[in-house]
């Protein structure tokens, strides 16, 4: 697709990269995440899962009308 409106998207190389971008920083700052909390559609939970396995930490699906800390 070409022109104003043009499909764009990420690889996963490129989702990778900025997952072991994300995880480098987190050190550096000495930021501690308790939790990645993902959106409930399909593609934001197959990022959250990423993102938790690579930071080695738990995932949880958000639900409209909470409130939970961690990392979305």
């Amino acid at each position: 697709m070409n022109g104003r409106y043009a499909y764009a998207t990420d690889s996963a190389g490129l989702m990778h990269e900025g997952l072991a971008r994300l995880s480098a920083l987190l050190a550096v700052e000495g930021l501690e995440v308790a939790r990645v909390v993902a959106a409930p559609d399909r593609a934001s939970r197959i990022l959250a899962l990423a993102a938790g396995a690579m930071l080695s930490l738990p995932v949880a699906v958000w639900t409209p009308g909470e409130r939970p800390e961690g990392l979305f």
